[in-house]
């Protein structure tokens, strides 16, 4: 998650572009220089083209991993909070059948039907909790496989990012404002 999140910052911080012009400070003392009234009062947003020199550090091969590890993160927080629901049955589960089995205990010490009804109850209740476990168990395997397929989406992209070799002279990250690449 804190990998994401750094990625993401640093695609907006790659991508943030001020269009706005310096202040000077004898302009903005100039009552004649703040009534202007040669254009609009908001700046233009640069075209796709003018952004584009921004926001090419990430190639065709980049964008897919980003999405990737973006879509992989969110099946994998959706699967985390369905994990959680299971194992709070599962919990719930243990406790019932645990009742059960003390129930059937104390029940033995008097042999009767209601002896017969509470081995099948709790028979019930072990089976139901088997149920659970297992399927508590394929949603562990099934997130791991996500966190799996999340680290290799992040080891592709860094590994495409430092095989790109950021610190050549032509680099367009070098003209973003306090850039700088730790080798």
């Amino acid at each position: 998650m804190k990998f994401s999140i750094a990625v993401l910052s640093s695609i907006l911080a790659v991508c943030s572009v001020t269009t706005a012009g310096p202040v000077y400070p004898s302009s903005a003392t100039n009552a004649e220089a703040s009534t202007s009234t040669d254009g609009s009062d908001y700046p233009v947003f640069p075209t796709k083209d003018g952004l584009k020199k921004y926001c090419s550090p990430f190639d065709d091969i980049e964008v897919p991993l980003i999405t990737g590890i973006a879509k992989s993160q969110a099946r994998l927080d959706k699967m985390l909070e369905r994990l959680e629901g299971v194992r709070h049955k599962v919990n719930v589960q243990r406790k019932v059948t645990f009742e059960a089995e003390q129930k059937v205990e104390s029940l033995e010490q008097t042999p009767s039907q209601l002896l017969d009804n509470a081995k099948e109850e709790s028979d019930l209740h072990q089976k139901k909790l088997r149920e659970l476990e297992q399927d508590l168990e394929e949603r562990v395997r099934r997130a791991s496989d996500l966190i799996k397929e999340e680290d290799n989406f992040k080891e592709t992209l860094m590994q495409n990012l430092l095989d790109r070799s950021l610190m050549a002279s032509n680099s367009l990250l070098r003209a973003v404002p306090g850039y700088t690449c730790i080798s």
